[in-house]
């Protein structure tokens, strides 16, 4: 694991995060996504609820939640997601990793399709409507909307903007290497391949990909900025990045200028790459300096004190 890792991850990291889940009372669970206003249908979504770790607040039931999304070809058995819930269930949350329609083990699409801005959100915020009301009583009972936020990874920070765009009642967003725009990620793509000829390349590809769904129906600059003061926006980049550069970053920080809301509360801004990869592995490489920034800022959202998030008393994360 240590050769594999090429300094970006180790086997101590691993064996932690594999300890976390050995210990934790991760349950199965399954629901409805919402449908959409243009006919996307409902599909059941599975997904894994793990409880905030043991010790880290006195009334587990009542912790506040977040809802995490994974990318493109990803999963909620995969790092991203893996590693988000164990980082953030230590610092006192309950966590919802879902699998979009389509991956992992929740139902299929009747395109079967990469959708991306017009179904997925809809997964989201069937997902975001368990967590708020937990009808099984499987996470201690329902809370107010204001205390279920939203966090996802590439492809899945596309899809949880959107969702947060779509409803006014989500309090935050966290978004790590988001997509601002699928046209742009596939003129980059298509260019890889024919060069000079993109131009012509990426327009066909663009509508083939558009045949049956459209990739756009929601997507950042329609649904962002909105009026409401109180909820916030967190954004995470490595200027590495090859999958998704720097100008969709740049995006979304004009998108939520300083005139606008809702809030963007900070960034996350570093360089890192983690064995030839650079795309969403900023929590992989920096763990606990990922998780204090992650505690931070859903503490301050969700009027919590910031104290626990740096003085050193969460469950560690070595690499």
């Amino acid at each position: 694991v240590d050769e594999c890792g090429g300094g970006g991850y180790n086997s101590t990291f691993i064996n932690q995060i594999n300890a976390f889940y050995a210990s934790s009372d991760f349950k199965n669970v399954t629901f409805s996504s919402r449908g959409g206003p243009a006919g996307q249908g409902l599909v059941d979504i599975q997904a894994w609820y793990i409880p905030p770790a043991n010790g880290t607040t006195s009334d587990p039931g009542r912790a506040p939640r977040i809802v995490v999304c994974h990318g493109t070809n990803q999963n909620n058995q995969k790092f991203e997601s893996l590693i988000a819930g164990a980082l953030l269930s230590s610092a006192g949350y309950g966590v919802v990793l879902l699998s979009l329609r389509d991956h992992g083990a929740s139902g299929s699409s009747v395109h079967k399709l990469f959708s991306w801005g017009w179904d997925y959100q809809y997964d989201v915020l069937g997902t975001w409507d368990f967590a708020v009301n937990d009808p099984e009583s499987v996470m201690g009972g329902a809370l107010t909307p204001d205390k279920v936020g939203l966090l996802g990874f590439s492809m899945g920070g596309f899809t949880v903007v959107n969702a947060f765009g779509i409803e006014a009642q989500v309090p935050g967003v966290w978004a790590d290497a988001p997509v601002y725009s699928v046209k742009d990620i596939l003129y980059r793509e298509v260019q890889k391949v024919v060069g000079p000829l993109v131009n012509l390349g990426y327009e066909f590809a663009w509508a083939f990909a558009n045949r049956v769904v459209e990739l756009h129906y929601n997507h950042p600059a329609a649904v962002l900025p909105g009026n409401e003061v109180t909820r916030k926006v967190y954004l995470v980049h490595n200027p590495s990045d090859t999958t998704v550069p720097t100008s969709q970053h740049d995006k979304f920080v004009e998108t939520l200028g300083e005139s606008t809301t809702p809030i963007l509360q900070g960034t996350f801004v570093k360089d890192s790459v983690c064995n030839g990869d650079t795309h969403r592995i900023l929590h992989l490489e920096f763990p606990m300096e990922y998780r204090q920034k992650m505690c931070t800022f859903w503490s301050e959202l969700f009027g919590e004190n910031t104290t626990r998030c740096s003085d050193g008393s969460m469950i560690p994360f070595n690499r």
